[in-house]
């Protein structure tokens, strides 16, 4: 187990930031941290912006979809109508 370490150290460098060889952490811009949350919360914003638009994106295209299906159904039915009266005048 030993050795694992001593490689690692060799590696990567000896820094308490990381994570079991994954690297630092997200970097925090000022000590207090209020950047890098100011940063964060503004990401969410922008997130959160892309989800409303793919939402509405979402609900567009199953209203769409519906009707899609709506009309080939009334477009079937109409052809079934039309097969049984041949069907029915030519005494089938």
């Amino acid at each position: 187990m030993r050795k694992k370490f001593k490689k690692r150290v060799k590696v990567l460098g000896h820094c308490s930031g990381y994570a079991r060889g994954l690297g630092k952490g997200h970097p925090v811009v000022a000590k207090d941290g209020k950047k890098a949350k100011e940063e964060l919360e503004a990401k969410i914003e922008q997130l959160r912006g892309h989800n409303t638009v793919m939402q509405a994106k979402l609900e567009f295209l199953i209203a769409e979809n519906q009707r899609k299906e709506k009309a080939a159904r009334e477009k079937e039915e109409a052809l079934e109508k039309k097969l049984e009266l041949i069907m029915n005048t030519l005494g089938l």
